[in-house]
């Protein structure tokens, strides 16, 4: 008596973004859009069931970094702070901070929501330009973008 082993068999669908073989247990992925993953599983009884899995593509990591601001009260750019896309689990804002033209640091905060109002110690910082400094961390590297703007009243 010769007992034949039957393994059990994959399929992953759709094809698009799939690196290598789509008939393997464990795949590699990388699409260009959010996409859903179905795998459908023959086991040795002959028995089907199926998964899926969403890939949620969330763009390239970027940093903008407006040019000027105007902390006049008026409730429209009151507020400097970096505008961080892409942020996932292997991108993320470490902190960002903000230099006088003396290269004094008079902010500094790790959370872009929580812009820098125009004030240094309580007082409203003069007209004039600023140095900002943002620094990332992109899949397990430190990134830094620098930028100078303009506050206007």
């Amino acid at each position: 008596f010769r007992r034949v082993l039957f393994r059990s068999s994959y399929m992953w669908m759709p094809p698009v973004g799939i690196i290598g073989d789509p008939n393997q247990q464990n795949i590699t992925v990388q699409p260009s859009d959010t996409t859903l993953y179905v795998v459908t599983v023959v086991d040795a009884n002959g028995c089907v069931n199926t998964d899926s899995v969403w890939v949620n593509v969330i763009g390239e990591y970027q940093v903008g970094l407006p040019t000027a601001f105007s902390p006049n009260g008026d409730g429209v750019n009151d507020t400097y702070a970096p505008l961080v896309i892409g942020v996932s689990a292997n991108r993320s804002l470490i902190d960002f901070a903000i230099y006088n033209r003396y290269g004094q640091q008079i902010y500094i905060s790790t959370d872009s929501n929580l812009g820098w109002d125009g004030t240094y110690k309580e007082k409203a910082q003069p007209i004039g330009t600023y140095v900002v400094v943002v620094r990332s961390q992109v899949f397990g590297e430190e990134v830094v973008d620098r930028e100078s703007f303009q506050l206007v009243r």
